[in-house]
């Protein structure tokens, strides 16, 4: 038996026969009270018939009732609310820190030993999804409003860490957003690295030479430590002369060398590229963030995205190193997974933070607009019996798979949920 397992009993009343106290008072439960995932007892502001008696309270759960000692409760004065014990075993009696015995409830026949058994073997599971036998149970209109709450759930998460760089930004949607869209640009491997030259290369300095596509790139490859060689081209060499005196200029400070990495990526996913054709894009559209909050439907928004490289990088995919020259743009792909990762959850956010819901809306239409994204996690979710039929439901499975899935919180997911009331 797990905590988990009682506090998801608990939350959704799943019983199969009446409950009592182990005094034998019926209870009659009106409100299970608010889970709680912070400090102190577990759900809270519950109101609860005992007896004859209406109680407005806490409400405890342990697997053991003697649990109550071994975590101190009856020496914290949080727990004198507690009107109710729920536990599997009840071994003794509960006791506040002022000495009144608080009412145990055991609920070890009161629930069916299947549904355990079935949360149990899917704990044990190694498969894709630890419910993935018996997710043809799940009804195609649960399908659809699960997969758009939890749509939902991965932009709010969104929306959480842009306010956080929000705050660092002294609320400046333009800068914040900029700082993201690089990130971005650096796919996984380097996003995290693209996201320290964006903080350490404000956007005002990029703006300030919006004209020259020249100083852009000195400045991006500068501060991402990618001119430190000793170079035989001239273009490499230009830029370093002027990456030295922009970095003079604006007191720039760069990462630190060796952040940025090449390894296990194809040329055309390498850094160099991918700054390169950011410089374009801050040279074409130096106000973006402006630009997509007018952007009405999908095609305007990958189309904004859709930018080349300069004359250098036709040729090159790395300094010193000629290559079959060829036209270099921004692939759909890349304008694709940019678009619904970076830009519309901007929008959401938003739309939401400033209380302009025709803007966040949407953002949610944009996902529904969109076809589901093409990777070997989707294909699996469809061999399982879940398509994702639009970005928004592709999104969703990915939320659910690296949140829920992996970390084996079946009892925190909605799918999970739903499946086990079956």
């Amino acid at each position: 038996m797990t905590e988990d397992f009682l506090h998801y009993l608990w939350r959704f009343q799943i019983w199969n026969a009446p409950l009592q106290t182990s005094n034998g008072d019926s209870v009659e439960v009106l409100k299970p009270g608010f889970h709680n995932t912070d400090g102190g007892p577990d759900f809270l502001d519950a109101r609860i018939r005992i007896g004859d008696t209406l109680w407005a309270g806490h409400v405890e759960i342990h697997i053991k009732s003697s649990d109550w000692y071994a975590h101190h409760h009856e020496k914290d004065p949080a727990y004198n609310s507690v009107i109710l014990h729920i536990v599997y075993d009840n071994d003794v009696s509960a006791k506040r820190s002022i000495g009144t015995t608080i009412p145990t409830c055991s609920i070890r026949e009161k629930f069916s030993k299947n549904v355990f058994e079935t949360f149990s073997n899917w704990r044990e599971n190694r498969g894709f999804v630890p419910c993935e036998k018996h997710l043809q149970n799940l009804s195609e209109s649960k399908r659809v409003m699960l997969l758009e709450r939890l749509n939902i759930e991965r932009l709010e998460e969104k929306v959480n860490e842009i306010l956080i760089d929000l705050a660092y930004n002294l609320n400046s949607w333009e800068e914040t957003f900029y700082q993201h869209l690089l990130r971005s640009f650096g796919l996984k491997i380097n996003a995290e690295s693209f996201h320290q030259i964006a903080k350490r290369t404000s956007l005002k300095f990029l703006q300030k030479h919006a004209d020259n596509r020249f100083q852009i790139e000195a400045m991006l490859f500068g501060q991402a430590q990618l001119l430190n060689s000793t170079f035989n081209d001239s273009y490499p060499k230009a830029l370093q002369e002027e990456y030295a005196f922009l970095q003079q200029k604006f007191k720039l400070i760069p990462i630190s060398e060796g952040l940025v990495n090449f390894l296990r990526l194809r040329p055309c996913s390498f850094p160099t590229l991918r700054l390169a054709f950011f410089a374009s894009l801050i040279q074409r559209k130096s106000q973006i963030f402006q630009d997509i909050l007018h952007i009405q439907n999908v095609d305007d928004g990958l189309k904004l995205l859709q930018v080349d490289v300069s004359d250098y990088w036709k040729t090159h995919y790395i300094f010193d190193k000629l290559s079959v020259e060829k036209p270099k743009e921004l692939g759909y792909s890349a304008r694709y997974s940019i678009f619904i990762n970076t830009i519309i959850p901007f929008l959401f956010a938003f739309g939401k933070l400033r209380d302009k819901p025709v803007i966040s809306d949407r953002a949610l239409g944009f996902l529904q607009d969109l076809p589901a994204e093409n990777n070997h996690l989707i294909r699996q979710w469809e061999s399982c019996g879940i398509p994702a039929n639009t970005a928004s439901d592709s999104q969703a499975l990915l939320t659910l798979k690296k949140h829920y899935c992996d970390q084996k919180k079946c009892l925190q997911c909605s799918i999970g949920i739903e499946l086990l009331k079956v």
